[in-house]
């Protein structure tokens, strides 16, 4: 996605992509509400180390996705699934094809 970006917009599309994948670390901790050293320490891990990042965020989409299910529906809701979904297409389903490929 970020080459896609990048290719069709430029350096802005790597600037978009930037905030894009800022905005998906942020999407799962505004719904858990941890402390604020607690969501200091996740944001440092997903963003430096690529794969506890990626397992990292899987985890809190997981967990924010259940507390969200529970909770009634708001603007931070509505965010949220949108995020978790674009999250979902475009690095859940390519990790589960990879890992089922038979071309490995």
């Amino acid at each position: 996605m970020k080459e896609k970006l990048s290719m069709t917009l430029g350096r802005a599309g790597v600037v978009l992509w930037y905030i894009i994948s800022f905005l998906y670390s942020f999407a799962p901790l505004i719904s858990l509400r941890y402390s604020f050293f607690v969501e200091l320490i996740l944001i440092i891990v997903m963003t430096t180390v690529p794969i506890l990042g990626e397992i990292t965020r899987i985890v809190l989409y997981v967990l924010a996705f259940i507390v969200e299910i529970g909770r009634p529906i708001d603007v931070f809701s509505i965010i949220f699934f949108v995020f978790a979904a674009l999250y979902f297409f475009t690095t859940v389903i390519p990790i589960i094809c990879a890992i089922f490929s038979k071309n490995k």
